[in-house]
């Protein structure tokens, strides 16, 4: 399988214009975002309360592009938002008036809270939490007595519920159903392939790779979702998990085709013809069924294209045909609250303790200088800090990005237009546009999604100052520097204090995913093997991602280069192994092939010494799918040879 250059190997333009490209569904997430916030910005106005630039940009942590995942998001997130402030509000009461006891009940509720978002079933939701409790403890350092404590703790739930409210009135009348998203992406994905079929392209390459590299994981947990709407029958969704598969295994045959030579124009005339009809069922909100394709003789074709074209009309003719249940799945043991290793691996501790130590050190920062007015800091570092030492200090570069984007915006619509504004409509129009580019890259990829919630972060810090429009420009220089502090506060304890690899997680992964693979070797063809490439793809994806970030690190704790690249190469082979096994039927060698990813995975996790392969005799070009799987196999056991496990790179 063909995948995108790394990032290292492009300049920051190319990059930037393909992280900026328009992509379905983005300037939709970006139109909802814009209205929710200019709602939620002029109920600040009318009513008159406390932080509107907060209160809009809540809005950006309470949706997601479906309404069902955002509806879950505002009901979940306000109820921990009244339990957190619930807590605070009763640690207030008990410790304002004493200051070196606020400081330890800042220091103790932190490492709890922080603690509980790392090692427990709250970790999806960790990023929230940690917004969340930044919020309630701000308020409990900068109160000075009972009754301004009582307020401020209130008026912080209410400008959460306020965007909850907002969020949830737009999702229930105009959010985007979860079942149509998934049907208009399958259309997506089948026009695409009818498009390559025709006219080959480096460029249409590039896409089918990244539409194969995904797996359909949005898309199946996009049908996961709907099973919650009213309306949609469960005989449906599972068709449509099946077309899900199916469009899998026509990426990889389509991708084949296109790697072993074209073949005939009438045979890639009439696949293309039966995409583009199927496509249009699933842009209409259906799916198609009963399936006929007859395609023209290819006898002389070589063997590899032959069985790409058997194994295409083979997904297309069972399209949404449910794959026959061989045995039941064993269900999955229900884990508890905490992780296994919650109270066993250190990491957890040591994160709630470094990200406590940054985030009380900034509140003992700006109380000693009393200097309210940068108290952005000690939000930043529950903003910022995150497990690893790469993943702290690249979201710490989008948030300075982010900040320096919206705030020079923000300061060219303070100095230029809001000198016309004269209304609070006025106001609104300014803020929608605003919050329009925000939102357009935060719907982007999550390489660059962040920039786009600080860019409306800092706009609303400029725009927002209050029920009408403010020209204060202290504020905004205040909490500049602010964020620039926070951002110094975690840069040193990540990468100072326990600073932990991105290495030790990518081996991990690495090796995860190899046994899926197995597991997708030995699983039935247009059966359970899609469902279980879903699996394989989401890992390698991850694991490219974590490879990306692995030049944040420090030189002190970074893997070696020749480590990377040792990781990206395996990760090559992976794919195209993958993709191999999606087009092949019955593999015969599938026992053996498990056995030999078992053994690779064991290396990977310091168990076992990958050995080097015998040396095989490979034929270029493959002449059968069987040829593809061993040679892809064997490079894949030549690149991990001898290869050390990842926890030899990571710093604990």
């Amino acid at each position: 399988m063909a995948r995108p250059a790394a990032d290292s190997a492009r300049g920051f333009g190319p990059w930037l214009g393909e992280q900026l490209a328009p992509t379905p569904g983005r300037f939709a997430f970006a139109a909802k975002l814009a209205v929710i916030c200019t709602i939620t910005a002029a109920a600040s106005a009318i009513y008159r309360t406390p932080d509107p630039a907060l209160a809009a940009y809540l809005a950006f942590f309470l949706n997601a592009r479906d309404r069902a995942t955002s509806l879950l998001l505002e009901l979940v997130l306000t109820l921990v938002v009244a339990i957190v402030l619930g807590i605070v509000l009763a640690t207030a009461m008990l410790v304002l008036d004493h200051a070196a006891w606020r400081v330890g009940a800042i220091a103790v509720l932190s490492f709890v809270l922080l603690f509980l978002a790392s090692a427990s079933k709250l970790k999806p939701l960790a990023a929230n939490i940690g917004m969340i409790l930044a919020f309630g403890l701000d308020k409990l350092g900068l109160a000075q007595a009972g009754e301004e404590a009582t307020r401020a703790i209130l008026y912080t739930f209410l400008f959460v519920a306020m965007p909850a409210s907002v969020s949830i009135a737009y999702n229930v009348f105009l959010g985007r159903h979860p079942r149509r998203m998934a049907t208009s992406e399958l259309a997506r994905r089948l026009r695409h392939c009818a498009e390559l079929l025709r006219t080959p392209s480096p460029a249409l390459r590039a896409e089918l790779a990244r539409s194969l590299g995904d797996g359909g994981a949005e898309i199946r947990h996009w049908l996961k979702l709907a099973k919650a709407e009213l309306g949609v029958r469960s005989a449906d969704l599972i068709r449509l998990n099946q077309a899900v598969s199916s469009t899998l295994e026509i990426l990889a045959t389509v991708d084949l085709l296109a790697s072993c030579g074209p073949a005939p124009a009438a045979i890639r005339g009439d696949l293309a013809d039966i995409l583009d009809e199927m496509a249009q069922i699933l842009a209409d909100g259906g799916y198609p069924t009963e399936v006929t394709l007859v395609l023209p003789d290819w006898a002389d074709g070589p063997a590899l294209g032959r069985e790409a074209v058997a194994a295409a009309r083979r997904a297309i003719v069972a399209f949404t045909d449910p794959a026959p249940v061989v045995a039941e799945p064993t269900p999955k043991a229900r884990g508890g609250f905490f992780a296994a290793d919650a109270f066993s691996n250190p990491v957890h501790m040591q994160y709630a303790g470094k990200i406590t130590v940054a985030a009380v050190s900034c509140y003992l920062l700006y109380s000693l200088l009393d200097w309210p007015g940068i108290h952005t800091c000690f939000l930043t570092c529950y903003f910022v800090g995150l497990g690893t030492a790469a993943e702290s200090v690249e979201k710490l570069a989008m948030r300075l990005a982010g900040a320096v984007v919206g705030a020079t915006a923000g300061l060219f619509a303070l100095l230029f237009v809001m000198p016309h504004v004269v209304s609070v409509g006025g106001l609104m129009i300014v803020i929608c546009l605003g919050t329009l580019g925000a939102g357009y890259v935060a719907a982007g990829s999550p390489r660059i999604s962040y920039v786009g919630f600080q860019m409306a972060f800092a706009f609303f810090l400029c725009t927002l100052q209050g029920p009408a429009p403010d020209f204060d420009m202290k504020t905004i220089r205040d909490r500049l520097i602010g964020i620039a502090i926070g951002n110094v506060a975690i840069y040193l304890v990540s990468t100072r204090l326990w600073p932990i690899s991105i290495a030790r997680r990518v081996d991990s992964a690495l090796a995860g995913t190899l046994r899926a693979l197995g597991a997708a070797a030995r699983a039935p063809p247009h059966g359970s093997r899609p469902e279980e490439a879903t699996a394989v793809y989401a890992g390698l994806e991850a694991i490219q991602t974590d490879l990306g970030l692995a030049r944040y690190e420090p030189g002190s704790i970074r893997a070696d280069e020749a480590w990377r690249q040792a990781r990206r190469v395996a990760v090559e082979y992976a794919a195209r192994l993958q993709s191999a096994l999606l087009v092949a039927g019955e593999v015969r060698m599938a026992p053996q092939l498990s056995k030999r990813l078992e053994s690779l995975a064991a290396g990977l996790e310091g168990r076992a010494a990958n050995a080097a392969p015998a040396a095989a005799v490979e034929r270029a070009p493959a002449r059968s799918t069987s040829e593809v799987i061993e040679q892809n196999m064997h490079r894949l056991e030549t690149t991990l040879a001898g290869q050390p496990g990842g926890a030899s790179h990571a710093s604990v």
